[in-house]
């Protein structure tokens, strides 16, 4: 049913539909910019309606994902995104005062692999997959694990059966 709610956010309510033409508008952007099946797409949000967005388009493209938790600085990011070759970086303008841009702009030398920064929510910018989960581990040092989809929940699911009905 396309007029499922999926998702709602505050007084905002995102229909199957709705999610699914906007990831697949997303999917187009990335394309065009470059995308491939395999590059990496990191996203440092909170739990905003557009990570779902994200993750959609990221499996339309056959893309990974590396979700970061918004608590994440400097030295968390360059490391994570770094490690991972992300190519593709989500972020707020500003979330819990903290202004992302600012944030990503001081690390962009030491990323050579990031070829684009995209700002959601803000005027300062525009608006087979796998996971990667940064979890640290006995040495302290962050570890990326590949994940599968059945740790992601049914959340996964349900968008990977939106996005094979919309191919088929």
């Amino acid at each position: 049913d396309p007029d499922r709610i999926l998702l709602i956010e505050g007084g905002t309510r995102h229909s199957r539909k709705m999610i699914y033409d906007a990831a697949l508008r997303l999917a187009n952007y990335l394309q065009q910019r470059g995308a491939r099946p395999g590059d990496v797409m990191a996203f440092q949000l909170p739990n905003w309606s557009e990570s779902a967005i994200i993750a959609l388009a990221a499996r339309i493209l056959g893309l990974v994902i590396n979700p970061i938790a918004p608590i994440y600085r400097e030295a968390e990011l360059r490391y994570m995104l770094g490690e991972t070759g992300t190519k593709f970086l989500f972020i707020p303008a500003q979330f819990r005062n903290v202004d992302y841009p600012a944030l990503v702009a001081g690390l962009r030398s030491n990323l050579p692999a990031l070829e684009e920064v995209i700002v959601l929510r803000g005027d300062a910018g525009t608006y087979t997959c796998d996971a990667l989960i940064i979890a640290t581990g006995a040495s302290a040092r962050y570890l990326g694990l590949p994940s599968e989809e059945k740790f992601l929940g049914r959340g996964v699911s349900a968008y990977a059966s939106v996005g094979r009905a919309g191919r088929e």
